[in-house]
């Protein structure tokens, strides 16, 4: 389609992404350039062999680190127990669409039930008052470590996607 209206005839137009827009166009005058968007890596909803390859791969490294500065086991559980949470909340929340936020989002939760338990079992007299604040900044604590943690699920993911590229080129 090209535009004989505008002051640079002819323009041809491009649907989805356009490069120049021609205000004078009727075609695009109330379309806005929209930004060219980057892929967003996130946990998926079904694995393939590699992807289940790298995961375990990246399990087996975290373990080992944790591992080796002298963790103790629970701490081991808790850390992955929260990757794994992460993992799942980006591949179920919002339909696996807004793996940023539900990263966010689980990771405020997980810490506010973590933090919650703590307080139940060390009760040493403290009241219910002190805990609320503490409960709302631990949530703002969760939620950017739950980021963090997003950003190494996704990091996971995409070496998974360059892994299956790799050993099949045709299928991607």
């Amino acid at each position: 389609m090209l535009c004989s209206t505008g002051p640079i005839a002819p323009f041809r137009h491009m649907r989805g992404s356009i490069a120049i827009h021609c205000w004078t166009c009727p075609l695009t005058a109330n379309q806005t350039p929209s930004p060219s968007r980057t892929r967003v890596y996130s946990a998926p909803r079904k694995f393939d062999l590699s992807t289940t390859l790298v995961v375990t791969t990246a399990c087996a490294m975290v373990f080992a680190i944790l591992r080796a500065v002298s963790l103790p086991m629970i701490a081991v559980a808790v850390v992955a127990a929260f990757f794994t949470s992460i993992a799942l909340g980006q591949a179920i929340l919002f339909g696996g669409k807004h793996a940023r936020v539900a990263s966010l989002l689980v990771g405020a939760v997980f810490f506010v039930v973590a933090m919650t338990f703590v307080a139940l079992r060390q009760s040493n007299g403290q009241s219910a008052e002190d805990l609320i604040p503490r409960l709302f900044f631990t949530a703002i604590f969760g939620a950017f470590w739950g980021y963090l943690a997003g950003v190494l699920v996704g990091s996971v993911f995409m070496l998974a996607e360059k892994v299956r590229t790799i050993i099949n080129p045709d299928r991607s």
